[in-house]
Parts: structure tokens; sequence; C-alpha cells
């Protein structure tokens, strides 16, 4: 295989002889082109071995130097020159050369997976699957040390406010395709976690994400949460009809409002893990629109835990140094916290 590039291969050398032609190169070449539309690295990886030499030269040239070098460490290992490859030995070539090039980092620690998932790039994530990436590969940052976390996990932590629905189209295709291909997360899909989400949310960006995801069920990682959840309680409740040979509740109605209603019992009227609920939380950070979106949703007014009530976080809160929009705030929080029917322990 090597002979049959060989003048086409001289001349493409010829033009880049001041870059290194490996396949780091060419990992770089990609990440770049996925940023963009991806496009060149599908055609590319749906040729191999057999590249166009017209159609991508550069990478060609670095596919083939890179080909050849594997040849010379085979030759080198078996202690004697091909002078024809057999079909096992240009597959295994190509299959070393592909899963290097799939399945190493590039120069800021990332896989072309995560980059084509980061970039939403659909096809390219299908190609790159195809072509025997792995789905739960972590790189590691090389300024701060920290992995990055797996391509199904970054779609699902992926903020969906700023998505256009054609992109919300392509985060749904990627998570599919991740799932289909065993790709998984670190942490575990329950109600705990998307709770301590929601109370970081809360503290740390006013609780934007947690009004939208109460209102429209949309920010991603939490409504796998929610998914996962829903079809726990789901499979309960299948398993129990056809134990009692029943007919099955219509999921979409009547069935499926219930379990709805369980799920966000239990998400708004459970503790967080230092013993705090969601409500009193958006009490003393004082977010009214938290506050009422939470009792809209059958926050208990009246649930304190080892805490106050969170009436009495609002009656008792400091006010030094607010000024009168914090101060209109706190009022309309207690008025809300009433009309909700809370009280103070000494009501």
């Amino acid at each position: 295989m090597a002979d049959l590039y060989e003048s086409e291969k001289l001349d493409i050398y010829d033009l880049y002889d001041s870059e290194e032609l490996t396949i780091d190169n060419l990992r770089e070449e990609m990440a770049n082109d996925i940023i963009n539309d991806g496009e060149r690295t599908i055609i590319f990886l749906n040729n191999i071995p057999r590249i166009d030499v017209n159609e991508e030269p550069y990478w060609h040239a670095i596919w083939m130097n890179e080909y050849d070098n594997e040849i010379k460490r085979h030759e080198e290992l078996m202690g004697y020159s091909f002078e024809f490859l057999s079909e096992e030995i240009e597959t295994e070539i190509s299959n070393k050369l592909l899963y290097d090039l799939v399945n190493n980092v590039t120069h800021d620690g990332k896989t072309l997976l995560y980059i084509a998932t980061e970039n939403l790039r659909p096809n390219v994530v299908i190609a790159l699957l195809d072509h025997e990436a792995e789905p739960n590969l972590i790189g590691i940052n090389p300024n701060s040390g920290e992995e990055y976390v797996k391509p199904l996990e970054l779609a699902y932590y992926m903020d969906q406010r700023d998505l256009n629905q054609t992109d919300r189209k392509r985060r749904e295709i990627i998570i599919r395709e991740l799932k289909e291909k065993g790709g998984d997360i670190e942490e575990d899909l329950t109600m705990d976690n998307l709770r301590e989400e929601m109370a970081n949310d809360i503290i740390n960006n006013f609780g934007l994400r947690t009004i939208e995801f109460l209102n429209y069920n949309m920010y991603g990682y939490w409504k796998e949460i929610w998914r996962t959840e829903f079809n726990k309680i789901l499979k309960k409740v299948l398993k129990n009809v056809k134990e009692k040979g029943k007919t099955p509740i219509s999921l979409q109605e009547e069935g499926g409002k219930k379990i709805h209603v369980i799920l966000l019992n239990d998400l708004i009227n459970n503790f967080t893990h230092d013993g705090q609920t969601l409500l009193y939380i958006s009490v003393q950070e004082n977010l009214p629109d938290v506050v009422n979106a939470l009792l809209e949703n059958g926050a208990d007014p009246n649930l304190s835990g080892e805490y106050i009530k969170p009436l009495e976080v609002a009656y008792y809160m400091d006010t030094k140094g607010w000024d009168k929009s914090d101060k209109e705030r706190r009022k309309i929080i207690i008025l809300a916290l009433r009309e909700a029917g809370a009280i103070t322990e000494n009501e």
C-alpha cells in the first residue's frame, strides 16, 4: 500500500515540509474543523484507509506518513521487509492509527468526541462513535489539572436557554447516540442530586435555572434526572398493575400527572445535605420570584426541619445596609408566604 501512494505522497511532503506529519497534528486539524462544521472530518473518517489525496492532501500526507512508520515498525519486529501487505496487517495498522487519532486528546486536553459534543455536531459524534471513539474517555485540562466531564455529562449539563430549537434537537440526538454506544455519567441521577443542584443555583445564580425548570421542565441535566426518576416510579406502577391484573392507567393523563406530583413533592419538600428546604434557601437569599415558583409548585410554606420556619427567616432577617428594592423584595416574600398559609412557631 505504501508503494501505491509513493509518487503522490512525495509531492505532498514537498508542500508541507515545514510541518510535522504526525497523528497529533491531524487531531488538531480535525478539532479546528469540528469547531467550524466538521464536514471535512466526517468525509475523512468515512474514507479511511483509502483517503482521496485530492480531497485532503495534508491530512492524507499525515496518514500515509504514520502508516509507513507503522509498516517499518512491523518490519523491524518481524525481522524482514514486506513485499506485499496482507489484508490482516493493513487492517491492524489502520485500526491502530484510527484509535490513536480519535481516542487521544488535543493540546487543551479534549478528545474529538468531547469537542464535537461541545459544539453540537451530531453527525461528527456519530462518525467518531462509528470509528471506535470511546464514549466515556475523559481528558484533563492542562492548565488547571482538572478532569473534563464525560461527553454525555457535557450534553446533559448544557444550558439550553441559549439554544434555538435546532440546537436542542441536535443535543437530543447526541445524547441518544452516546447512550446507545455505552456513554454514562459519573453522578447518580437522583432527586437528591437535583435538589442540591437547585440549591446551588438559588445561592449562586439567583435561581434562574430553578424557575425555568419548575415552569418548563427544560434544563438539560436536570431534565434527565427527572426522566430517570419518573421511569423508576413508572416501572413500580406497571409492576404493581401487572401483579394485580388491572388495566394500566393512562400514563399521559391521570397516571402521568400523579407521578409528576410525587416527584415534585419529593424534590421541593425534602431537605438538602445541610437540612434546608429550597424554599428556606430562597427566602434567605431574598428571591421572591423563586419563592413564588416554589409555592406555586407545591412547596410546604411551614416545612422547617431543624431550622426556623421560612416566614420567621423573612421576619428576623437583618436588613441593615439594604436598599429600597431589597426591602421591597422581602415584603413580597412575606406576603407570598402568608397567602400560602405560612405561620411562625408561636402562632
